[in-house]
């Protein structure tokens, strides 16, 4: 990229498929050559944009990096595996059936007569190969139809660490996941005590200790992951089932937890630790997914002061710090906190939705 400047990905394949590459580089198919190539441009672009002005931004991708990734062509998926000519003799065993194509056709018999044949057709899509973890997972799209919500009702969430989020739906409030945060956070203290303990062993001697410790803690890497994979996907189906507009605010969990410069953290580092496992972003991606096939809408807005602010007199509480309760010392109101920023935010949604076309007011 340094000898030749800023060329196009197609510009980039020529030069690197016409230089002097190893021989098992040669050996490999042409469209993994290819993918591979466009992935490094595409990664050396977005360092690019990122601020990163050093010519020297891009780097290789390292073996050890937690997740690798091989894309594959339509064509290249057929007989219940990828690449069947260059991989004979390899048996692919999942923990699910691996889906496929069924093409019925009529084959003549030496009688006259046609016999109704099967046979397996490649995927529709692209697919991908993707090990994570010292585990492989098959990546399969899946088109799917969106569905009509029959539900008429609107909910606003408070996103939070002691519960995973409050929510009210202008006739109750709903906490989800409160006090769950407590089991992930004794798993993440687990997984920084072994992870003490393999900073230890670094002698040739701790060899394998060393390699079983690091697998206890892919383990409970894997174990957490999977707890809030589950509470993400449970709770999202949920909502988008029970309501058909969603309001979730611009939660940016990254920037509330950095340090810039002198400005000190108002967030402990405990605190920090549980905002960043619940993977609030990663909730919303969710969430908007599942609102996607189910024919429901997710609105952002803005939470500024939601939960220091009275709902009931509208004046802000700049005192509140990180009390549990809300108690307003000019009208005297109180409720729980999140509670409080629930309700702030359905309140604040109807207000800045109702200007649009009406959409949200005509639902209540």
């Amino acid at each position: 990229m340094r000898k030749h400047g800023l060329i196009s990905k197609y510009d980039l394949r020529k030069v690197i498929l016409n230089s002097d590459l190893p021989d098992w580089i040669k050996k490999s198919p042409y469209h993994l050559k290819v993918n591979a190539i466009y992935d490094a441009n595409a990664a050396f672009k977005a360092s690019r944009k990122s601020g990163t002005k050093k010519p020297c931004c891009g780097k290789f991708r390292s073996i050890r990096d937690r997740i690798q990734s091989i894309k594959f062509r339509v064509e290249d998926f057929k007989k219940g595996t990828w690449l069947p000519l260059l991989t004979k003799g390899l048996k692919l065993f999942a923990s699910e059936l691996i889906p496929s194509i069924n093409v019925e056709y009529q084959q003549k018999q030496k009688d006259g007569t046609y016999k109704v044949c099967v046979r397996e057709k490649s995927w529709k899509l692209q697919t991908q190969l993707v090990y994570d973890k010292k585990r492989w997972f098959a990546v399969f799209p899946v088109e799917f139809k969106s569905e009509t919500s029959k539900s008429q009702s609107i909910i606003a969430l408070d996103p939070g660490v002691r519960s995973f989020l409050t929510g009210f739906d202008g006739e109750k409030f709903i906490d989800i996941g409160m006090g769950d945060i407590t089991r992930i956070f004794r798993l993440g203290q687990h997984i920084d005590q072994l992870i003490s303990v393999k900073t230890k062993l670094k002698s040739r001697n701790n060899k394998y200790k060393r390699q079983r410790v690091s697998q206890k803690i892919n383990s409970l890497f894997i174990k957490v992951r999977n707890l809030i994979d589950e509470v993400h996907k449970k709770v999202a189906k949920w909502l988008t089932t029970e309501y058909r507009i969603i309001f979730i605010p611009t939660f940016e969990s990254s920037q509330m937890v950095a340090k810039s410069g002198k400005k000190k953290r108002k967030l402990t580092s405990k605190t920090v630790r549980q905002m960043l496992s619940w993977a609030h972003y990663g909730f919303k991606q969710t969430l908007k997914f599942h609102a996607l096939k189910r024919g429901a809408t997710v609105i952002d807005v803005t939470e500024e002061y939601t939960s220091k602010t009275c709902t009931k007199c509208g004046h802000v509480h700049k005192n509140l710090g990180g009390s549990k309760h809300f108690k307003c010392p000019h009208c005297g109101h109180s409720m729980p906190r999140d509670w409080n920023g629930a309700l702030g935010i359905f309140l604040k949604a109807l207000r800045d939705t109702a200007n649009v076309d009406g959409f949200a007011v005509t639902l209540l």
